[in-house]
């Protein structure tokens, strides 16, 4: 998949990067009111994505980071809810807890997100890039070479590296 890339220029002062936000709208109202009680402006916040998982409220959290006016990237779940993909594309194993808790809040999200969230999630980039401090920073979901690839501090470095490169 060819990556959609936005550079937002630079950002100075505080700033507040959160991902994984999974349908859970309290949690969000939370996150944005630390935001706004810490002084952090909107064009200052990132989400890093999967605004929607796990059933809840996808729709109204999909409604709040629109109108909060923060900058978001497509997770995993907003790349395969706009491809039309049938599951998450987190590639668990058959069977296993995960595998099946996807399976049943998958179609719960198709069920509540209207054309509109889709087209919104269509529409966000894959990377965003910014100045922060006299440093490029780059903002990505998973990997550089797969949004559902999960990056651990025991990941072996070899495989980081290769993504910084």
């Amino acid at each position: 998949m060819e990556k959609n890339i936005d550079d937002i220029g630079s950002i100075s002062g505080r700033s507040l990067i959160f991902g994984g936000v999974y349908s859970n709208l309290q949690a969000l109202q939370a996150i944005k009111n630390l935001a706004a009680a810490e002084g952090t402006a909107p064009q200052n916040v990132i989400c890093t994505g999967d605004v929607v998982a796990y059933c809840a409220q996808p729709a109204e959290c999909v409604e709040l980071i629109r109108s909060w006016g923060i900058n978001c990237i497509a997770g995993n779940v907003e790349i395969n809810l706009y491809q039309g993909d049938d599951d998450c594309g987190c590639n668990f194993s058959e069977g296993s807890r995960c595998d099946t808790f996807s399976r049943q809040w998958y179609p719960y999200l198709k069920s509540h997100l209207s054309q509109d969230h889709i087209g919104w999630m269509a529409s966000l980039p894959h990377t965003l890039t910014f100045a922060f401090c006299g440093k490029r920073v780059a903002v990505i979901h998973g990997s550089w070479f797969n949004t559902s690839e999960f990056v651990f501090r025991s990941t072996p470095w070899e495989i980081k590296r290769q993504n910084f490169e």
